[in-house]
């Protein structure tokens, strides 16, 4: 009986075992701290049994005993040992998780500008077009008005300083669109959600607030922009939609800093969807 009750010590260990899974050293310390103040109450000092012979008198009873203390000193530094690797191994997963966050995230991103690239571009629209068909979006392609004359006459660090300024006012003003770099000084935003007429007013504040633009650097550099848009409508995929938009933008540049918004009834017959 004396035997069984002493095996019970081995819960201790059990219990020590059993808070490696908080990854915590203060909660196995004080776990096994408990457990070894408990055992050595029980054995040293409270009698709970009439026929209990002491630690001091019998070997058995002390062998068993401090079988039972190392058992539980050594299950709290092997738990103290799992949970550092636990530990090491998760910190080092995480890291790599950042990493390639980070690696994922600087590949999406144009160099120049900071803000989303070409690739980033082609994902959007194939994620619009593939899982959310029936949504409303607005495709806006946009560009700077005589660009290679800015480069010609300032030179490309001076074209490079406007691609530079003029994703500034994309970002500050298309804030409820997603913005790309398409490529040279070509950009597209892509409206979520919005009616026509909110995004034809989003571009005239960025025409607005880029024709204001004062270069110090560079007097005499003054610039305009032109956007085409297009809605994405039922039944039309999105290299179609950016032919629209693109579409818009050429007529746009025809006249400069102006805004033009495809039509439906400007598509080819082969792309017109009949009942």
């Amino acid at each position: 009986m004396h035997s069984a009750f002493t095996a019970t010590y081995y819960f201790f260990a059990i219990a020590v075992i059993l808070t490696t899974v908080y990854l915590s050293y203060r909660i196995t310390a004080v776990t096994a701290l408990l457990g070894i103040t408990a055992l050595g109450i029980s054995e040293l000092f409270v009698k709970w049994d009439a026929d209990k012979v002491s630690v001091f008198e019998s070997t058995l009873r002390m062998s068993n005993f401090l079988i039972s203390l190392f058992i539980l000193i050594a299950c709290a530094v092997v738990c103290m040992v799992e949970i550092r690797y636990e530990r090491k191994k998760n910190e080092a997963s995480i890291q790599i998780e950042m990493e390639r966050r980070q690696l994922k995230r600087i590949l999406q991103l144009d160099e120049l500008t900071g803000i989303f690239n070409r690739k980033s571009l082609h994902d959007a629209l194939k994620d619009m077009e593939e899982n959310a068909p029936d949504d409303r979006y607005i495709l806006a392609i946009t560009d700077i008005d005589n660009f290679k004359g800015v480069n010609d006459r300032f030179g490309h660090q001076a074209g490079d300083h406007c691609l530079m300024e003029f994703s500034k006012i994309l970002k500050e003003h298309g804030k409820n669109a997603s913005i790309f770099r398409y490529g040279g000084d070509e950009f597209c935003l892509i409206f979520h959600h919005a009616e026509i007429q909110k995004a034809v007013s989003v571009c005239e504040q960025i025409q607005s607030r880029l024709s204001g633009l004062h270069f110090e650097a560079y007097p005499g550099l003054k610039l305009t922009a032109s956007f085409g848009l297009a809605s994405y409508f039922s039944q039309t995929n999105a290299a179609r939609l950016f032919v629209y938009a693109d579409k818009a933008l050429y007529e746009a540049k025809e006249e400069r800093n102006a805004i033009r918004v495809f039509s439906p009834e400007d598509r080819p017959a082969e792309y017109e969807v009949h009942p």
